[in-house]
């Protein structure tokens, strides 16, 4: 769990963000979502490493995009401008000086995009099986002590929905 600090620090920084000119590029409709997105981001990264936010690395950032971003109900628009506002931040903490390598992290990010936007697809899940299929020579499921080959598995095979 974060501490309260490393927290507020996030928030400063991500405050601090929303005035610069970077912030600016960011694509109107996402700028409601942006705070929201970046403190996401980079709480979840400096959770899975539990490290401070000036030293975050390639395994928090993508926990922090992959789990963090990624979970969030953002509407379809914004969801590809993420990753985007995510570099873009990590691009403007090094430039304040808050975050060692945070332009080669901001790349990183940008090269998750597709892994962002799979993590974030709407596809159910399959179904997996964790019984083991039927053999004709196990013993049938019926219970009647016979082979599964000699009772029931004729009748399946003939039965018509």
């Amino acid at each position: 769990m974060l501490n309260p600090y490393s927290r507020e620090k996030i928030e400063g920084w991500v405050a601090d963000f929303c005035d610069t000119s970077r912030y600016a590029s960011i694509p109107h409709a996402a700028k409601e979502y942006a705070a929201q997105i970046l403190v996401a981001f980079l709480v979840r990264a400096c959770e899975d490493e539990d490290v401070d936010p000036g030293e975050l690395s390639e395994k928090g950032i993508r926990c922090g995009l992959l789990d963090g971003v990624a979970r969030l109900k953002l509407p379809e628009s914004v969801k590809s401008d993420a990753p985007f506002i995510c570099q873009s931040f990590l691009e403007e903490l090094e430039d304040q000086g808050r975050l060692g390598g945070g332009g080669l992290l901001g790349t990183f990010v940008g090269a998750l995009r597709m892994a962002y936007m799979d993590a974030t697809a709407d596809r159910p899940k399959p179904i997996v099986s964790v019984t083991s299929k039927i053999g004709r020579n196990d013993p049938c499921p019926c219970g009647s002590g016979k082979k599964y080959k000699k009772c029931c598995m004729g009748l399946l095979d003939t039965q018509v929905d």
